[in-house]
Formats: C-alpha cells, sequence, structure tokens
C-alpha cells in the first residue's frame, strides 16, 4: 500500500500542470488519453511522478544492544548523519486505477518505478516532454527532474578520525564538497544540473546543466 500526499493532476488532450505541496513534496501527473502500446515503458495513462527528500542514514553503524554499542560517547549523532543514497527521490506511480474520484484516499498501487539519490541526488521539479521520438509522436514521454537545495546543502571534507566516514561539516571549510546523495556529483551532477528519465526504458541521464 502506499500513501500519496498530495491531489493527483490531471489534464485533457495531453496537458500538463504542476501541484507543488508544502512539506517538501512535488506531485506531476499525466493523462496521456489513447497511448501507443510498448512492451516496456516506465510511464503510462495516469502515470504521477513524485519526489521527496531520500531520507538520512548513519553509515556503518552498529546499534545500542551490539558489540560496539553505537556511538561513542560525546559523538553528536547529526555529525555522523547522511543522506541516503539507496533510496529513492523520485518515484513513478500508477495510479489511474483509483476506484473512484481523487479525494484524498489511500490507494493500493503497483510498486513505484524509482530513482535514487545515488543516481540524481536529491531533486524536486518536475515535467514531462511530449513524446515525440525522431519525430515521431510516441504517446510516451520522457521525464525530467531538477536539482534541489529544498531539503538543505550537506558538504563534507574528508576521513579525519578514520572511522571510515567523511567529515560533516555545519558550515563552510576548506576543501570541502557535496555530500554524496546531494546533486548527484557522483554522477557529473551538480545544483544546476535536469535529469531525464526516459519514459520507456527508465535510463536516467543528464540532460542539461543550468548555470546557477
Amino acid at each position: 500500500m502506499s500513501r500519496i500526499r498530495g491531489s493527483f493532476v490531471s489534464s485533457l488532450a495531453g496537458g500538463l500542470r504542476r501541484a507543488v505541496h508544502p512539506g517538501g513534496l512535488l506531485a506531476l501527473g499525466l493523462w496521456l488519453g489513447a497511448a501507443q502500446a510498448q512492451e516496456t515503458r516506465i510511464i503510462y495513462p495516469g502515470s504521477m511522478a513524485v519526489t521527496g527528500f531520500s531520507g538520512t542514514i548513519i553509515p556503518n553503524f552498529d546499534p545500542p544492544d551490539s558489540e560496539k554499542e553505537g556511538l561513542p560517547p560525546g559523538v553528536d549523532p547529526v555529525d555522523e548523519t547522511f543522506i541516503d543514497t539507496t533510496r529513492a527521490t523520485l518515484r513513478v506511480f500508477d495510479v489511474s486505477q483509483l476506484g473512484g474520484p481523487a479525494t484524498g484516499q489511500l490507494v493500493n498501487t503497483p510498486p513505484p518505478f524509482e530513482v535514487t539519490a545515488e543516481q540524481v541526488g536529491q531533486v524536486f521539479g518536475v515535467t514531462y516532454d511530449d513524446g515525440v521520438r525522431d519525430g515521431v509522436p510516441t504517446g510516451i514521454p520522457n521525464l525530467y527532474a531538477g536539482a534541489t537545495s529544498l531539503h538543505g546543502i550537506r558538504i563534507v571534507t574528508p576521513d579525519a578520525d578514520d572511522d571510515g566516514r567523511p567529515e560533516r561539516q555545519r558550515r563552510g571549510a576548506a576543501g570541502a564538497i557535496f555530500m554524496d546523495g546531494q546533486f548527484g556529483t557522483e554522477n557529473g551532477g551538480g545544483p544546476g544540473t535536469v535529469w531525464k528519465i526516459d519514459g520507456i526504458t527508465g535510463q536516467v541521464s543528464k540532460f542539461a546543466d543550468i548555470d546557477t
């Protein structure tokens, strides 16, 4: 069961609208009408793309009841907390079968297609294109997602205490870089990157960099 925050957005004739919600979630719904059949695709009539923060994790953390008993005394957990790069920052849900008008109800949806923070970092704004491929309308658009600092900017410096983790910095520091999972820097991303998600294959690639 999936809990979808915010409303489903649709428009006739393949039009697009955005819905921005407080709390750091953005959802973009799509109504395509008759779409060309494809054996493999991630975007269908009634698909909804949702972005949100991927969450945090303390890497290599042992629970308090283990031999290492968690973090050493005096260590602030915030300083050892990092972006969870394994979790999704973008999901594409199939909400075409709501069982009735959208009224904010809980609905059962198939498992969503997910893009992780490791792939693209944190993203917020999303949009679809017109689905034209090689000059031919296919009815299956690609999805685009823009980098965001909505959830904060996290930076790190190299590991200085031999705990296997970089040092999280709360202020700018010499040699600081963006934390993994912030902007997808591992894949060439940055603060102004727009990512493209192929509507048929789900392949993720860098589409453009906007000068910020």
